[in-house]
């Protein structure tokens, strides 16, 4: 028969058996937690899926107008100084640049997500005075934003403003 040593007035065996149970509690906890973290990403990148899916809806069937053509063929300069003058909406030079980025990323999944209030604030934006608008008033920007794999967001987020 094995002799159980003590240390301390508690014995080897009963100590051995309580840090397997925590070794094995923290393991199944972790992989547990790590089986939410799959689900809850899944979760929101079948959510983001539709809302792009929805988003692209949108323009799916129309062709890119002439008009719209001429807004994504204008230089940053000319088209920040038509928005500046009134000349061009924020609205519709969004609504251009929207409608090339869905054309674009049906032939590339480049975009992840659209900012789906978008339209509403380059509508604010058009409201605004011609002396309170600012320098870039109503200039589309994409954003490409890089986040570490290691955390719960998914790789990369692009946003388009």
């Amino acid at each position: 028969m094995q002799q159980v040593r003590e240390y301390g007035g508690f014995s080897a065996l009963p100590v051995g058996v309580l840090v397997a149970a925590v070794v094995s509690k923290r393991a199944i906890s972790a992989y547990l937690n790590g089986r939410r973290l799959r689900q809850k990403t899944a979760a929101r990148s079948r959510e983001a899926t539709d809302a792009k899916e929805r988003f692209a809806a949108r323009f799916r069937g129309k062709a890119i107008t002439d008009h719209q053509r001429h807004i994504l063929s204008m230089g940053m300069e000319e088209m920040r100084q038509k928005l500046q003058d009134g000349e061009l909406t924020a609205a519709e030079v969004l609504e251009a640049f929207q409608a090339k980025a869905v054309e674009v990323d049906a032939r590339t999944n480049a975009i992840t997500e659209y900012l789906e209030d978008a339209a509403d604030r380059a509508r604010e934006l058009d409201a605004l005075p011609k002396d309170k608008r600012g320098p870039l008033h109503g200039v589309p920007v994409s954003l490409k934003v890089r986040r570490p794999h290691n955390l719960a967001w998914d790789h990369t987020i692009l946003f388009s403003l």
